[in-house]
């Protein structure tokens, strides 16, 4: 945008990737009494090397994104004489993620993030005459670490807790063709990261309605008040690269967003006919976001929490009308869903309204109208514009982008398949090409083995290009593929 800070930049990176991962479960299924435990660990090895021209200046790059963890689920379910069913989840888990990134003022910061966190809750049903009340208490504990240095430095330590009671009642009713189901969360909380600390009492209630209109058609609705404790990486105050030239830092102080959600949905299902619809708006108010300082300082774009605040509202309907035909096994989908969201943003030290508009149309269809030809197909079109209400100067058009796929699948004879695939993307932006791509199949299957030899990309483009419109930045890139690839895959089997 004009007079608004620009960077370019090309990469050249190598990845690489060793990974490694276990799982054991055990399971006991009784009359009256099920258990079942699962433990996963997971371990890695991977990084990333290369070479970057900022602003035509030469940057090595190294990124080391390790991590580790290990899972502990459990369940123990028992049903009583009177039918009354009593559930136990207990839920751990330890993740360790020792990261290195190398900036663009080749320093190198060891971000060391540890993790802890278990859920534990004791879920009772009863039955009383056609209706049930339902009750869930439970404990959940998380603590969240996160050591960081450049180079040569001490680790500074950052520990945030978070500690949770809580107990939900609900209860549903049912009456006629109608069923409504109705739950409060009743919650202690207690937050701290060094000197900041808190306590709090939360409600979160929830009211859900259900009616099947017809043997065909069903409404539902659900409104719902939830309250969401900040995390450690969203409190942490000490400065933290995300990325090479991109910085974080946080208030430094624990806090509570809030959130007021409503949804409602209409469907249509007539599998006879093969006609389905449904069409579903929705609302949600979110409350107490933290509005972030955006600078670009010698090339490091840093993100500076600060005391304000705003509330972001988003407003959308969606909708899906599928219809299936007898003829050549037909299917036809349209779908189309359109997002208006309200927020706030820093701009010049001052709280800007911002808007953000977002629309999806697509279509999909599928046929097969004769023995040896098969065919799929998506078209679909998005369309996002960005407003500053208050300066309108700041604001950008509207960026539609195009997305055409076809599939054809020919089976001249029993096992032999040939596919050709065919993607094509495009802009209303002009200063982005058309995007081209095709990629050819000839494959044979038998019954212990199949051979496949694929050619990616043998038609169009080998660079990809796309925009991308966010809140606060838009971002235009440029992706060079691999040109031309073969592959010859070989599989066995009984």
């Amino acid at each position: 945008l004009a007079d608004l800070p620009v960077v370019t930049e090309e990469q050249i990176v190598t990845n690489h990737r060793s990974e490694w991962k276990g799982e054991a479960s055990y399971q006991m299924n009784g009359n009256n009494t099920f258990v079942r435990d699962n433990i996963k660990g997971y371990a890695d090895f991977n990084d990333s090397k290369g070479l970057m021209m900022l602003q035509d200046q030469r940057t090595d790059m190294l990124i080391k994104p390790n991590k580790r963890y290990i899972t502990n689920d459990f369940e123990l379910s028992h049903t009583n004489a009177q039918k009354n069913v009593y559930d136990f989840r207990s839920y751990l888990s330890y993740n360790y993620l020792p990261g290195q990134v190398l900036t663009i003022n080749n320093q190198t910061e060891h971000l060391n993030l540890r993790f802890f966190s278990t859920q534990n809750s004791l879920r009772f049903r009863k039955r009383l005459a056609k209706h049930y009340l339902n009750n869930q208490i439970g404990a959940d504990f998380d603590c969240q670490n996160i050591g960081v240095a450049m180079d040569n430095e001490n680790e500074a330590d950052n520990t945030y807790r978070l500690s949770q009671l809580y107990w939900t009642p609900s209860m549903s009713f049912n009456f006629a063709d109608h069923k409504v189901e109705g739950s409060v969360k009743v919650c202690y909380a207690h937050q701290s990261y060094r000197e900041s600390s808190s306590d709090h009492i939360l409600l979160d209630p929830s009211l859900r309605w259900n009616w099947k209109a017809t043997s065909l058609s069903d409404f539902s609705a659900r409104l719902s008040y939830s309250n969401r404790p900040l995390m450690g990486k969203a409190i942490y105050d000490t400065p933290i690269f995300t990325g090479y030239r991109t910085q974080r830092t946080g208030r430094g102080e624990t806090d509570i967003t809030h959130t007021l959600s409503v949804t409602a949905s209409y469907k249509y299902t007539n599998p006879i006919s093969g006609t389905f619809f449904n069409i579903a708006p929705i609302y949600k108010r979110s409350m107490g976001n933290i509005l972030y300082k955006t600078v670009l300082n010698s090339d490091i774009y840093t993100m500076e929490a600060s005391e304000q605040e705003s509330t972001t509202t988003t407003k959308g309907v969606s909708s899906r009308y599928s219809k299936s035909f007898g003829w050549a096994k037909t299917v036809l989908d349209l779908s189309a869903s359109y997002m208006m969201t309200d927020y706030g943003l820093l701009a010049m030290d001052k709280v800007n309204k911002g808007r953000m508009h977002s629309s999806v149309l697509s279509f999909n269809y599928s046929l097969r109208p004769i023995r040896v030809l098969s065919l799929e197909g998506k078209s679909s079109a998005i369309i996002s514009k960005q407003e500053n209400r208050s300066l309108k100067n700041m604001s950008s058009g509207s960026i539609t982008d195009w997305n055409h796929s076809l599939d054809l699948h020919v089976f001249p004879k029993k096992g032999w398949m040939i596919s050709v695939k065919n993607e094509l993307f495009d802009s209303s932006e002009r200063s982005i090409a058309v995007n081209y791509f095709c990629d050819l199949s000839l494959s044979y299957k038998c019954k212990s083995w199949e051979i496949a030899f694929d050619g990616n990309n043998i038609f169009g483009t080998s660079e990809f290009e796309r925009r991308i419109l966010g809140n606060t930045i838009e971002t235009y890139s440029v992706t060079r593929l691999r040109p031309r690839e073969f592959i010859v895959k070989v599989c066995f089997g009984n």
